[in-house]
């Protein structure tokens, strides 16, 4: 029921290693690629943002894998406020471009923190307030697990869209025993 920061920050280094670990015990060097960590909150302000933000570096800077963070919340731009990214390109921009994406453009919309977290701002921040297409963001989920290790989502409150994109986060049923096993 508490947490404070010393707490989840010894929880985060727990993960982190036993990701590391095989079912028998031995180390390994990476996790599976394209792993995907979804945070939704059941209300606004309830620090899904932060969480998301200090994962996505306690990731980069132990695992030293690729890491990608973005944000779905078209009210407020709170991923890209505490990354400081700042871009003036968003996931939408990326989801409108679908069609011509490749790796420069990727590149060209996504912002590089200090730390080497591709961040990509939520639509909050360029104000966008045209209509929500979640299966582009879908897509675009899709393609960063290929191109990232890890991937963080600020699915911020639950709402139509974090439903349709949390499918992408949850390890399938028939999956979470050998997952489970992994950690």
């Amino acid at each position: 029921p508490q947490l404070n920061k010393s707490e989840l920050n010894r929880a985060l280094q727990y993960a982190i290693i036993r990701s590391r670990k095989t079912a028998n015990g031995q180390r390994i060097e990476a996790a599976e690629p394209g792993t995907v960590i979804g945070f939704i909150g059941a209300k606004g302000g309830v620090g899904t943002t932060t969480l998301a933000c200090h994962t996505a570096q306690a990731l980069a800077r132990e695992t030293r894998e690729s890491v990608m963070l973005t944000g779905f919340d078209h009210s407020a731009a709170g991923v890209a406020h505490l990354m400081k990214a700042a871009s003036k390109y968003t996931i939408v921009d990326i989801a409108q471009n679908l069609h011509r994406l490749d790796e420069n453009l990727w590149k060209a919309l996504a912002h590089t923190t200090n730390s080497g977290i591709e961040v990509l701002a939520p639509p909050g921040a360029a104000d966008y307030l045209g209509p929500v297409d979640a299966e582009r963001y879908r897509h675009v989920m899709r393609m960063a697990r290929t191109k990232y290790t890890r991937v963080v989502l600020d699915l911020g409150v639950l709402n139509p869209l974090s439903v349709a994109l949390i499918e992408d986060t949850v390890v399938p049923p028939e999956k979470l025993s050998a997952y489970v096993a992994e950690l």
